[in-house]
């Protein structure tokens, strides 16, 4: 099983997460990360990424959190 290497910028915590999956997508992290997609941002290599797309180990990921406000 892959192992992946997340920044969460929120938190400022590193984490190396397992993934059952060979070719993981943004969706199963955050769901194994119980994040919720509406409310962050993944960042894939310097990159703002959708939820289908997928993700390699060597991936350099940040995950962001959503801000707004009025």
């Amino acid at each position: 099983m892959p192992k992946f290497n997340v920044y969460i910028e929120r938190e400022d915590k590193k984490l190396e997460v397992t993934l059952a999956s060979s070719r993981p997508t943004i969706k199963e992290l955050l769901e194994r990360l119980k994040l919720n997609s509406v409310a962050v941002l993944a960042i894939v290599n310097n990159e703002v990424c959708t939820e289908e797309e997928t993700i390699s180990p060597k991936d350099n990921i940040k995950i962001v959190s959503v801000v707004s406000g009025g």
